[in-house]
């Protein structure tokens, strides 16, 4: 530290608290343009990092703002194109159920098409299919007895988890259409108009305030409380309030 900022004393203006504060501890984002549109790169708080090609609307919103709101507006625009992957992430971490609990059993399967899948059946017989990727199959062939079998599991948790992602951004999709009064909303979010996008993100740092603890030091569970709504693997989630509840 510099010896003049040792002997400053001049009040240093605070930032207001805001609905994009969550996203803050999430993520970091980094801009860079590509001709006359923005590539957009962020990294999660778990390392996992993503980068996709901003739409003309999403460049134009961004790189035409002033800069003191360039931040909100690149965690707007990053809330929405990367909602399933945050979520993801955020699920992982925060997990409103132990999912492993309630998996009976995973195994290999030959599809029709020569592919292999794991097969999850869970403890009250509901099952589940999901296709392996090539690199999947080569680390379990890499592996034998209970570690071969533990893999198997980590993969259902992952990919039971990704679908739970994908319901909420889903659910949430369907609340910013309603609120904006849109039929539809754009196929991809990155079309999403700026009105589209703010109305999403106030809807989704809802929800992830309610999966992420108010206090770390406590278990996630103890700090939620969850009511009973639309009978799918998440409760009702609205502008006021919101919930998960999975099941597989």
């Amino acid at each position: 530290m510099k010896l003049s900022e040792l002997i400053d004393f001049a009040q240093k203006q605070e930032r207001k608290a805001s609905p994009l504060d969550i996203y803050r501890d999430l993520f970091s984002i980094e801009i860079r343009k590509s001709g006359v549109d923005g590539i957009m790169s962020i990294r999660l708080f778990d390392g996992s990092e993503y980068t996709r090609k901003m739409s003309p609307r999403q460049s134009v919103w961004y790189f035409n703002s002033p800069e003191s709101e360039r931040e909100n507006v690149a965690i707007r625009i990053a809330a929405t194109m990367f909602s399933t992957e945050i979520f993801e992430a955020v699920l992982l971490k925060y997990p409103v159920s132990d999912i492993n609990s309630k998996i009976g059993s995973v195994n290999i399967i030959k599809m029709r098409d020569g592919g292999r899948a794991i097969r999850v059946v869970s403890v009250d017989g509901f099952s589940a299919t999901y296709q392996m990727t090539a690199d999947e199959l080569r680390c379990h062939a890499r592996l034998q007895g209970e570690a071969a079998n533990a893999y198997l599991r980590q993969l259902a948790i992952l990919r039971i988890t990704h679908e739970d992602a994908t319901e909420l951004t889903n659910r949430i999709k369907e609340l910013t259409a309603k609120s904006t009064g849109s039929n539809t909303l754009p196929l991809r979010q990155s079309d999403y108009t700026l009105e589209q996008a703010k109305a999403f993100t106030t809807y989704q740092s809802t929800v992830l305030s309610r999966l992420m603890p108010r206090d770390t030091s406590s278990t996630h569970s103890a700090n939620r409380e969850w009511e009973v709504g639309k009978q799918s693997r998440y409760d009702h989630i609205d502008n006021q309030q919101s919930g998960t509840q999975l099941t597989m």
